[in-house]
């Protein structure tokens, strides 16, 4: 089957007449019927919207060996997890924001045990007899401070990583469900 012939054949099954066809793909009715004798070509740009207007691929309408009509198609068909991804891809940033938080939360009890160990927190339970004596002490007093401060410069790198883990999982779910949103 050639161009012209299957210009026929598509354009009567789809209904329309050469007129109309002719205002849909904004040329005159004398071009439709010249690309249908055979007298003229359509251009290239002609030739992708006849197909989309008539529900096939350029392919088919070039090539003179193919008699189906192959349906066009919304783009190359998606694999199993390209679907998934497109569908729940937000759910990793989630994720991410979840494995920060989970790290906030063990500094902020690493800091709490470290401060209770390092005689910063209530002695409620302690001698108080034995925590006046200990607390007057220099010793006492300069290691819990020593250890207060090497604990929190510690849990500084930490901190830093859990919190741009959290906000950069926000932000990422936020993309992805934008990005998908439509697709």
């Amino acid at each position: 089957m050639t161009l012209c012939e299957k210009l026929i054949d598509l354009r009567r099954k789809a209904g329309l007449s050469q007129e109309q066809m002719a205002q849909q793909l904004d040329v005159s009715r004398q071009a439709v019927s010249k690309w249908e004798t055979g007298e003229s070509l359509p251009d290239t740009n002609k030739l992708l919207a006849i197909g989309r207007l008539l529900g096939v691929t350029v392919d088919y309408l070039l090539d003179d060996e193919q008699t189906d009509p192959a349906p066009t198609s919304a783009g190359p068909r998606k694999s199993g997890f390209a679907r998934f991804w497109r569908t729940y891809g937000f759910v990793s940033g989630y994720l991410m924001s979840l494995v920060g938080i989970l790290g906030l939360v063990r500094i902020a009890a690493t800091l709490a045990a470290g401060f209770r160990l390092g005689g910063i927190a209530d002695f409620g339970s302690v001698d108080p007899q034995w925590l006046e004596g200990l607390s007057t002490s220099p010793i006492f007093t300069d290691l819990s401070s020593r250890y207060r401060q090497a604990l929190i410069l510690s849990q500084i790198p930490d901190f830093l990583l859990c919190a741009a883990l959290t906000a950069g999982g926000f932000l990422l779910a936020r993309w992805l469900r934008r990005k998908y949103r439509t697709a």
